[in-house]
């Protein structure tokens, strides 16, 4: 996404879990919290504003959906219902 000057961060991020204030608790190890752990390290925030524009929403889907088309082995569908 750098590449294609479109800015993303992490979504989850920091898990509330690694926060000094409750790090040292029991319940934020994160054996106990593998979802949310690996939600915090995969999940993206995308550039959402109200001004934004088609185009700009199209070259931001194009950017995501781009990797994923060279990465096909032949003969395999590309799924694009979670980028569409």
């Amino acid at each position: 996404m750098r590449e294609n000057d479109i800015l993303t961060r992490r979504y989850f991020y920091p898990l509330l879990s690694t926060l000094p204030m409750y790090c040292t608790l029991p319940s934020a190890n994160p054996a106990n919290l593998p979802v949310a752990t690996e939600m915090a390290q995969r999940v993206l925030c995308l550039p959402i504003y109200p001004g934004m524009i088609d185009s700009d929403l199209a070259r931001i889907i194009e950017a995501l959906r781009s990797p994923l088309k060279n990465s096909q082995t032949p003969g395999q569908a590309l799924n694009t219902t979670t980028i569409a």
